[in-house]
C-alpha cells in the first residue's frame, strides 16, 4: 500500500529548521532554495539523501539515461499491475468453480434446480445443464 503525505512547503520554510529531524532534512533536500553548502551538509548527514542525490545526478546526465530509467519504472509498474489483475482473475475463476461444485453437490443430494439456482445465484439454465451432466 502506498502512503501519501502532503506537506505545504511554504509553511515548512516559515518554521524553524530542525536538522535532527529526517523529515526536515528531506524537505530541505527537495527545496529548490537549498544552497549548495546546505545540500552538501545534508548529503554528509544522511546516507539516504546521499543515495537520492547520486541517483538524481545520474538520471539528469542525459536524456537517453532518463528515458531508459522511466521505461524500466513503467515496465515494473506494468508487471505489478499484470500480476494483480491475474491474481484477481484467478480468485474469480476459483470462486465460480466453487459455486459450480456446490451446485453439483446440491443436485447430487436431491435439491431441485430452482433451489440450487436461487441459493448459488447461477442461472436456471446453467443449473439444468449441470443436472443433466450429473445424470449421465
Amino acid at each position: 500500500m502506498i502512503e501519501l503525505h502532503f506537506i505545504e512547503c511554504p509553511k515548512f520554510r516559515a518554521g524553524p529548521y530542525r536538522r535532527e529531524d529526517p523529515l526536515h532534512r528531506w524537505l530541505r533536500f527537495l527545496d529548490e532554495r537549498t544552497t549548495p553548502e546546505q545540500l552538501e551538509e545534508l548529503i554528509e548527514m544522511d546516507p539516504t539523501i546521499r543515495n537520492a542525490e547520486e541517483r538524481l545526478s545520474y538520471l539528469s546526465e542525459d536524456d537517453m539515461t532518463r528515458m531508459l530509467y522511466e521505461a524500466r519504472e513503467k515496465a515494473q509498474r506494468d508487471r505489478i499491475s499484470f500480476i494483480k489483475d491475474a491474481r484477481e482473475e484467478g480468485w474469480e475463476e476459483g470462486r465460480e468453480a466453487g459455486i459450480v461444485e456446490v451446485a453439483r453437490r446440491m443436485l447430487n443430494e436431491g435439491a431441485d434446480v430452482a433451489l440450487v439456482s436461487r441459493l448459488t445465484g447461477m442461472p436456471t439454465e446453467s443449473v439444468r445443464t449441470l443436472a443433466e451432466q450429473n445424470e449421465r
